[in-house]
């Protein structure tokens, strides 16, 4: 489940006809790069999986916490990592206003 999605500056619209197609192709594309890091990696035990994943266009910057949640990030491929920024989105907005919220339901 997505919480919350939006793009400032896309070029091209491939998916725009189809509302919560990204997430599914995003999601799905970390899952088969979290497995082939975990089958690539000489420490099987150990389930880091993947925080950033650069491409001809764009970076994928991605933080998965220990409760399973993904916070992703897209950027221009001159960005160096974000990981300090999306630490800072889960322990300085998600944790106070999403996990303390008593309405909030995982």
């Amino acid at each position: 489940r997505c919480l919350f999605y939006h793009h400032w500056n896309r070029p091209r619209y491939t998916l725009s006809d189809l509302p919560g197609e990204d997430q599914k192709l995003m999601f799905g594309a970390l899952l088969a790069l979290k497995d082939l890091a975990k089958s690539l990696s000489t420490e099987p035990d150990k389930e880091d999986g993947v925080s950033e994943f650069t491409a001809d266009y764009y970076t994928l910057h991605h933080l998965e916490t220990r409760t399973g949640l993904h916070f992703v990030i897209t950027s221009d491929g001159s960005h160096d990592t974000m990981r300090r920024l999306l630490l800072a989105v889960y322990a300085q907005a998600f944790t106070p206003y999403c996990t303390r919220n008593p309405c909030y339901k995982p």
